[in-house]
């Protein structure tokens, strides 16, 4: 399985795309903060039955642990702010963050071309899929970190007992 100059740059100047939107604070509900990776979860599962043959469960896992310790730092360096009055998180990427998602996108393009030269549609496809569940385990992942600011932002004041 190849892929052409044209998907590469696709798949780069989105990830430049998504970088971009990050530089300024957009606003999310605290719904809308999880609809990107149930959507992800949900592909997945449709799926299913192509990520359980031979050895794509190990590298699926593999993807996916290595995705979620990623995605901790990723939104940790997530500037946070809470909207309570109308339920909203507000975000914006610092530049660590900014250079982190599309640099992560570009080394999958460069291995997946690398891979591609050699000819090999197996390790093609077993990169993409450790990709794949990389990127739903960051996502997961940053999305807790982020909800987890939010909830600690709109928590009660404790109560000192007499």
């Amino acid at each position: 399985m190849t892929h052409s100059p044209l998907s590469d740059m696709v798949i780069v100047l989105g990830a430049l795309w998504l970088a971009l939107r990050m530089l300024r604070e957009h606003r999310l509900s605290v719904a809308t903060l999880w609809f990107l990776p149930l959507i992800m979860v949900a592909l997945i599962l449709i799926q299913w039955q192509v990520w359980t043959a031979g050895p794509r469960p190990a590298i699926a896992l593999a993807g996916f642990v290595s995705g979620l310790v990623a995605g901790l730092p990723l939104g940790a360096l997530t500037y946070v702010r809470s909207e309570s009055t109308i339920g909203a998180v507000v975000l914006k990427g610092t530049a660590l963050t900014i250079l982190l998602w599309p640099g992560i996108v570009v080394l999958f393009a460069l291995a997946r071309r690398a891979v591609d030269a050699r000819g090999d549609g197996v390790a093609s496809e077993l990169l993409t899929l450790a990709f794949i569940a990389f990127i739903v385990g960051m996502t997961l992942s940053m999305r807790a970190w982020l909800h987890r600011a939010y909830r600690r932002d709109t928590a009660p004041a404790a109560r000192h007992l007499p």
